[in-house]
């Protein structure tokens, strides 16, 4: 598997300028979160399927933002698996970083996995253009 593009020794757990901050696996497929807003209009519906830590959720909802169009986002996962995935970052092929992002925020606030993906959001002021659905994603 290739390491994520946007790969970090160590992520800091206080400070958030972009997606580029959260760590994730945007990697090849980055290219088509502009083009989709680009050629969205007022009223759209995106929907991701599977969130992790919300590297392209992030991505798409400050894209959502600079446009200033009125498009409706939606990121459905299960959330509750994320932590046991982190916890054996090993055998499911993340890096360490990922990990030690995750047990770092869990330490110092104790925040539901789904809290660790939108504490950043709100930080970039991006969490209001995302509605986030706790589902299993074959739904």
């Amino acid at each position: 598997m290739d390491k994520p593009k946007y790969l970090k020794e160590k992520y800091n757990i206080y400070v958030f300028d972009s997606y580029e901050d959260v760590p994730g696996w945007i990697n090849d497929a980055e290219f088509i979160y502009p083009q989709m807003v680009e050629q969205a209009q007022d009223g759209d519906h995106f929907v991701e399927i599977g969130t992790f830590l919300g590297q392209s959720t992030t991505y798409m909802a400050e894209l959502i933002k600079e446009s200033e169009k009125k498009i409706s986002f939606d990121t459905i996962d299960l959330y509750w698996l994320i932590p046991h995935t982190l916890k054996n970052y090993k055998d499911g092929g993340h890096p360490k970083s990922f990990y030690d992002y995750y047990n770092g925020i869990m330490k110092e606030w104790g925040m539901h996995i789904l809290n660790v993906i939108k504490n950043k959001m709100r930080i970039i002021g991006v969490d209001k253009y995302v509605n986030f659905i706790s589902c299993d994603e074959k739904y």
